[in-house]
């Protein structure tokens, strides 16, 4: 019986400290994302592109876009969700949400991954490399880059010791493009 207790004990002290490790980093991205401006104004661009879509206006007849429709429909369902247009608060948080779920699946797919006793480590080291790699998402918030984020080229989940094949090709594919993430694949 002690055996049972003991390792309830453990998962309830790493589950603990998973938690407690994702609050410090949305804290972390909260204060990024809130104090940050570039000088460029991408996140205007596509609030004003989301809100047309949003408001009626054709996809591509009516509102300009270079990316597909999923963005504008993912971000039509938060608008309808909320009751609640798409703004810079909004958008902003929505990206740190996305940001946070890209680096806790990192480290629970790298725990899952790892040996029983070296899961605690392996999670918490690539939840680190996916949140300090993802940071350039303060940049763009809203951008639809934030969508497919959580999955790292081919370079980069080799470097996190994961094979390619765990991310579906066409995601990794579409990723190629995105350049918002390539500053990581030139170091």
């Amino acid at each position: 019986m002690p055996l049972a207790s003991s390792s309830t004990g453990q998962r309830l002290v790493q589950v603990a400290f998973a938690t407690a490790a994702m609050a410090a980093l949305a804290v972390i991205a909260y204060l990024m994302m809130f104090t940050t401006f570039m000088f460029y104004d991408d996140e205007g661009y596509v609030l004003i592109s989301l809100r047309n879509f949003i408001s009626g206006q054709s996809l591509y007849r009516e509102v300009f876009s270079q990316y597909g429709p999923w963005p504008y429909v993912y971000h039509l369902g938060i608008s309808q969700l909320l009751q609640s247009p798409i703004t810079h608060t909004v958008g902003r948080i929505v990206t740190i949400i996305h940001w946070l779920i890209c680096a806790g699946a990192a480290g629970v797919i790298a725990a899952r991954l790892s040996r029983h006793s070296e899961a605690g480590a392996s999670a918490t080291l690539a939840t680190l490399t996916a949140f300090v790699v993802l940071w350039r998402m303060v940049a763009e918030p809203s951008h639809p880059g934030s969508l497919v984020s959580g999955y790292p080229s081919d370079r980069r989940l080799g470097r996190l010791g994961l094979h390619p094949d765990v991310i579906p090709s066409w995601t990794r594919a579409g990723l190629r493009t995105h350049r918002c993430l390539d500053v990581a694949d030139q170091n």
